[in-house]
């Protein structure tokens, strides 16, 4: 089995490290996070998150939030050019997300990233493709599951949209380092830093979930097709990264050069 970490939004003309295309190359089965592609081909799953991402009719950012908190937001959207007043009616972990993705698209990541492309190069090689969550879990974990600590959710993501150009540069450059060249120290400090300033946070997006792949990605080393799993590059290194639990189950793994 290959396992690859994803960064899930990449800059223009971007070259896919070797490592990957043999990691793809050998594979039977490739196997995603989710099937992002449900988003804009599955019209179910475009009106399920259509109905998930406002407010309950009555409800407000300002009326939902803290006063800190909604301080917080307003500034983060001003700073990327959104009004608070076009999103107000939009859950705040949505809010966040679009303001995320709208920050490193004004900052040059404009192409669909690792996981995204090979996606589409598994169709057009007929591999067999397998996800390890639901659209309807990502959609839940993007909008909801940060709703009883959505104030440290709020702190942990203002955090880095306000960072100015040249760090989030210069943040940018150290992770494709990591990726490209099959590093973790960058990544792994992330990691460290978000356990460490946003433990629930941390726990729900990555330490939760791992927890719940690795016994998926256990079974796929059991079985005769040989899997190629690309998830999200967090998810690869650090303290409850996938390398480190299936290590310490026994399991060898060497890097593929």
């Amino acid at each position: 089995m290959y396992l690859g970490g994803s960064v899930h939004i990449l800059p223009k003309k971007t070259k896919i490290p070797d490592a990957f295309k043999k990691a793809f190359a050998l594979a039977d089965r490739v196997v995603f996070e989710t099937d992002v592609s449900e988003l804009q081909e599955n019209p179910m799953v475009l009106q399920s998150l259509q109905s998930k991402m406002f407010l309950p009719e009555g409800q407000t950012l300002e009326t939902v939030l803290s006063s800190e908190s909604y301080q917080k937001l307003s500034a983060a959207c001003t700073s990327l050019g959104v009004s608070i007043a076009e999103v107000e009616q939009m859950k705040p972990s949505m809010v966040l997300n679009m303001l995320s993705v709208l920050q490193l698209q004004q900052n040059g990541l404009t192409e669909t990233g690792v996981d995204a492309y090979y996606m589409e190069q598994s169709k057009k090689k007929h591999k067999t493709m397998l996800f390890l969550e639901s659209v309807d879990f990502q959609i839940d974990l993007m909008l909801n599951m940060f709703d009883e600590n959505i104030d440290e959710y709020i702190g942990y993501s203002v955090t880095d949209l306000a960072q100015d150009e040249g760090a989030i540069k210069a943040e940018i450059e150290k992770l494709l380092y990591d990726w490209t060249n099959g590093t973790s120290e960058y990544i792994t400090q992330l990691n460290n830093e978000m356990s460490s300033d946003y433990p629930s946070v941390y726990d729900r997006l990555i330490k939760d979930r791992n927890n719940t792949w690795v016994p998926i990605i256990e079974g796929y080393l059991e079985d005769a097709p040989v899997e190629f799993v690309v998830v999200g590059l967090a998810h690869i290194h650090g303290e409850d990264g996938l390398l480190k639990q299936l290590s310490e189950a026994g399991y060898l793994i060497n890097p593929l050069r």
